[in-house]
């Protein structure tokens, strides 16, 4: 086990050169390709841009059979529900994750980043209406400290250095001085709207999910929450709903009416999430238009009844009176 700390802390050492983090779970063969690749890249001096490219679509590919995995995501989940300060957040994750398996990860990235400032406030104790928002580097710093006592403080440390230094060099990095060489996945420049560059391809939506997967088993050290392994089928309805639903996502074609109420399902789950009442109907409306558009021909329809009746009327007259003559 020391001997796999060692190794992880190298390979995501350089991972997060090129903006990534490592997931905590993750099998002894997937691990084994990524460090082969991650020597490759250490053994290869004054990389140029075109190999800098090359190397970051290659752990995207390898990294992407991890991430995509319909079960480890429902885990995911399931866990962010879980474990406190993230599951204040959780409702952006379960979203996050629909949109994920819909292929748009666009909305993904919107509803992954915000929830990294907001799980790092409630760590840091901070609550809105309270004090001035405390700035990031004291977010940082919080997660810097270890401040619990664990049963695994080797892994409880270097989890924590990981998340500083993904945060410090990607998310929250100073945009003058940032790297904007793969990504634009920069918390100032998205939220502030300070581009229109690409931060929401996959690879981005990856980085998000896996800053998740680290954070959440840092925060499950502090709480005393361990899985050796992911709970088998039939265990937790709540992983098997939701895995069962992306492998129907990715396989089949389902139904615009099962999507909605299944994820509608999955978002009432959540603690913090708003559930909408007054959601739109559109055959109500269609109804409403037709009932008043015919309420309207009815008016016409008498208006102009009453305007020929008084045409009649002054013509029965006008005759009347050149008749009299």
């Amino acid at each position: 086990m020391e001997e796999f700390e060692k190794n992880y802390a190298k390979v995501t050492e350089t991972l997060l050169d090129y903006g990534w983090i490592l997931t905590p779970f993750i099998l002894n063969r997937d691990f084994i390709k990524i460090q082969r690749l991650v020597s490759t890249i250490d053994r290869t001096t004054s990389l140029t841009d075109i190999e800098r490219e090359t190397f970051q679509k290659e752990i995207n590919i390898l990294l992407t059979d991890i991430i995509f995995n319909p079960l480890f995501r429902a885990f995911f989940v399931y866990r962010a529900k879980e474990v406190k300060y993230i599951k204040d957040f959780s409702h952006h994750i379960e979203r996050g994750l629909l949109h994920y398996y819909n292929n748009d990860y666009f909305s993904t990235v919107l509803c992954l980043l915000p929830a990294i400032e907001g799980s790092l406030l409630a760590y840091y104790g901070w609550e809105y209406g309270t004090i001035r928002k405390p700035s990031i580097t004291k977010l940082i710093q919080e997660i810097e400290k270890c401040r619990v006592r664990t049963y695994d403080t080797v892994k409880y440390k270097m989890y924590s250095k990981c998340i500083s230094l993904f945060l410090q060099k990607w998310i929250f990095s100073d945009t003058s001085t940032a790297d904007t060489s793969f990504s634009y996945l920069n918390r100032h420049y998205v939220l502030h709207g300070m581009g229109n560059n690409n931060y929401y391809s996959i690879a981005d939506a990856h980085r998000l999910i896996m800053f998740f997967d680290l954070f959440i088993e840092f925060l499950s050290l502090e709480q005393k929450i361990k899985y050796s392994f992911i709970p088998d089928p039939g265990v937790n309805i709540s992983i098997d709903s939701r895995s069962g639903y992306y492998f129907k996502l990715l396989t089949t074609k389902i139904k615009r009416e099962e999507v909605m109420i299944t994820e509608y399902e999955f978002m009432k789950q959540n603690i913090n999430y708003y559930v909408e009442k007054d959601i739109p109907n559109f055959q109500e409306m269609v109804i409403r238009s037709a009932k008043e558009h015919k309420a309207f021909m009815n008016e016409m329809e008498s208006k102009f009844g009453k305007i020929k009746k008084q045409k009649q009327s002054i013509c029965k007259r006008i005759k009347h009176y050149f008749a009299r003559r």
